[in-house]
């Protein structure tokens, strides 16, 4: 997916990464060339309670990164160890 996005398109946007990530990442879009862009999204959860704010970020976070393949792009990254405990929960309901 990287390689692709930067070799036949003109970047990636990439999320759910930390800054040593983008630096991993880079190298993997850059190949071959040098003129592709990347993009980091950012999530915001505007909100006056920050209570209510962290329940929400942590639901949303739970289904993005029970999906199949972001859920391998984690443990590609490193976090399989971090996010298993997450993924038992979530895949017993």
């Amino acid at each position: 997916m990287l390689h692709l996005g930067g070799t036949e398109a003109d970047g990636v946007i990439l999320n759910w990464l930390s800054a040593t990530d983008v630096a991993r990442v880079a190298p993997l879009v850059h190949e071959g060339r040098n003129d592709e862009q990347i993009v980091c999204q950012i999530f915001v959860c505007p909100c006056g309670e920050s209570d209510e704010a962290r329940q929400r970020a942590s639901e949303f976070i739970a289904t993005y990164l029970n999906v199949g393949m972001y859920a391998d792009y984690q443990r590609w990254l490193g976090r399989g160890e971090i996010l298993a405990s997450m993924r038992e929960k979530w895949t017993a309901r």
